[in-house]
């Protein structure tokens, strides 16, 4: 006989209500979906960069975990599609603020519309003295515009199909990040000035993938 394991139970039991909130939120929405059609409307589905992909509330636990967060910390996600890892981020640990910044109007949209379902449903939140509506908050920007760079503790990117170009040029920003901040990246081209402390495959969307965290020395 196979024994079927399901996602809640490789979690730590008090993380297990937060995957079900998690799930309740997304587990209807199609990003890959709206990410295509924004690709096609735009007429950049060539450009790598844009490649959708998205993380797994297991493995973005253990993920979040390997960068050692503390409470009262600043979140971004860069990049952040429907919203599932600042999401996520909120339910798990004790941030003070999580953002993420998206480029895409469709994406944006969705994850807005998301975020709008969390704050008014009490139900979902992390806990009744963690109001979200404080606590998230998605950006529709350029991510080497949005200054997240001069106020983030802890930077995740999904950086596995970024062009060199992008990646040089966020390689950049990552530099002016604070002392002691972590970044969280899928692909180690043109990094300068941070450390490797972290270096382990996890299971994204799409398959497993090499996820490298880096602090800022």
């Amino acid at each position: 006989l196979v024994e079927i394991v399901r996602e809640e139970d490789l979690l730590p039991s008090d993380f297990r209500p937060s995957l079900l909130k998690w799930k309740s939120l997304f587990d209807n929405v199609d990003g890959g979906r709206a990410s295509q059609r924004e690709r096609q409307r735009l007429e950049v589905t060539e450009e790598k960069s844009f490649t959708y992909g998205e993380v797994e509330f297991v493995s973005f636990c253990e993920i979040l975990r390997s960068a050692k967060p503390r409470k009262g910390e600043v979140f971004y996600d860069l990049g952040s599609g429907t919203g599932k890892a600042v999401v996520a981020a909120y339910l798990l640990e004790g941030f003070r603020e999580c953002h993420g910044v998206e480029l895409l109007d469709g994406l944006y949209a969705l994850s807005d519309k998301i975020l709008g379902t969390l704050n008014n449903d009490q139900r979902l939140w992390k806990s009744p003295s963690h109001d979200p509506s404080k606590i998230c908050h998605v950006h529709h920007e350029d991510m080497l515009k949005h200054p997240w760079w001069e106020v983030a503790d802890v930077v995740y990117t999904s950086s596995i199909c970024f062009e060199s170009s992008l990646y040089r040029s966020l390689g950049e920003k990552f530099r002016l990040m604070k002392k002691g901040a972590r970044v969280i990246t899928l692909k180690m081209d043109n990094i300068r000035d941070l450390t490797l402390i972290s270096q382990k495959s996890y299971k994204m969307s799409w398959g497993r993938c090499t996820v490298y965290v880096l602090e800022r020395r």
